[in-house]
């Protein structure tokens, strides 16, 4: 927790709402102290995002391409 005010690159950190392997509450956590950070919370997906329907998919995708940009 200390040093998070030391990141300086910024940070996209895509969570599952559903996530039963990962606990979503620190992401918000992470999120709301680095100020580099931005936070997709992708609705009704589990933990493996990249093999759910094709609209979470796309989501996750979409967003690691917005953020790159």
């Amino acid at each position: 927790q200390r040093n998070v005010d030391k990141i300086k690159v910024p940070v996209l950190l895509i969570s599952a709402e559903n996530d039963t392997s990962v606990r979503t509450p620190p992401h918000y956590v992470f999120d709301n102290m680095c100020s580099v950070c931005k936070m997709l919370v992708i609705k009704d997906a589990k933990h493996a995002m990249l093999t759910s329907s094709e609209d979470i998919i796309s989501q996750h995708v979409g967003a690691v391409i917005d953020f790159l940009r």
